[in-house]
């Protein structure tokens, strides 16, 4: 999905497909945003706004775990 196909409205983001709005829920965090930034691409939404989605890491990046944590 291309990011700039993405529609705000209100608190909530969607996408078109064959003629009906799709709501997004959850994004994965995928985007370079400096390289958008630097190529002046204009999102039709601020990633820093109050939305109703959900942000997820990309399933490849991986992330130091204690051992603390782990049994949680």
């Amino acid at each position: 999905m291309c990011i700039t196909k993405i529609r705000k409205d209100g608190r909530r983001l969607f996408y078109e497909e064959g003629g009906k709005r799709v709501p997004i829920e959850r994004i994965i965090t995928a985007p370079s945003w400096d390289e958008l930034e630097r190529k002046g691409v204009a999102l039709p939404f601020d990633f820093r706004d109050e939305l109703d989605v959900e942000w997820a890491g990309h399933p490849n990046w991986y992330f130091r775990i204690s051992k603390y944590s782990i049994p949680y």
